[in-house]
């Protein structure tokens, strides 16, 4: 993404107008120094991945409008690409759900912030449908998780 992109991105959200719901490729790419303007705005790293299993989601932050019709935790129905991500431990940044990576343990599953100076931002550590095979609407969870998570960042929820 040219820097200009990514600069009018990183404005919209930190002028309160606009949110961002970022995926594990977004973030991918901002640490890896492709999208260093778009990297300003991450809420956690990536410290493993890119890698691609079933994931499992187990709610963290209970009653959170990302969440909403949503079970306390569920496994994806297909292998998903995905990072093992830590969250950053400063400003209104809030741990929603985690991932069981089995042998590595938890990560961070979704993140979000929202602050009243600043757009809200959700990063979710899945790649959404980039694996072969899969697409996030054939996941009845994943498509809930995605929908709640562009409702919450436009403050319709």
């Amino acid at each position: 993404m040219p820097v200009k992109g990514q600069q009018s991105i990183v404005d919209a959200v930190q002028l309160r107008e606009k949110g961002i719901v970022m995926t594990e490729f977004t973030i991918l790419n901002a640490q890896s120094g492709g999208w260093k303007v778009l990297s300003t705005i991450l809420l956690g790293e990536v410290i493993i991945g890119p890698a691609e299993d079933a994931l499992m989601f187990n709610i963290t932050t209970p009653g959170h409008p990302l969440w909403s019709g949503l079970p306390a935790s569920f496994t994806t129905s297909k292998p998903m690409f995905y990072s093992w991500l830590a969250a950053f431990p400063f400003g209104k940044i809030q741990l929603i759900s985690t991932i069981d990576l089995d042998d590595l343990g938890a990560s961070a599953g979704v993140i979000a912030r929202a602050d009243e100076d600043v757009g809200r931002i959700v990063q979710l550590a899945h790649a959404a449908h980039y694996a072969p095979g899969f697409d996030w609407n054939d996941d009845e969870n994943i498509t809930r998780m995605m929908i709640n998570a562009i409702r919450w960042v436009a403050k319709l929820i």
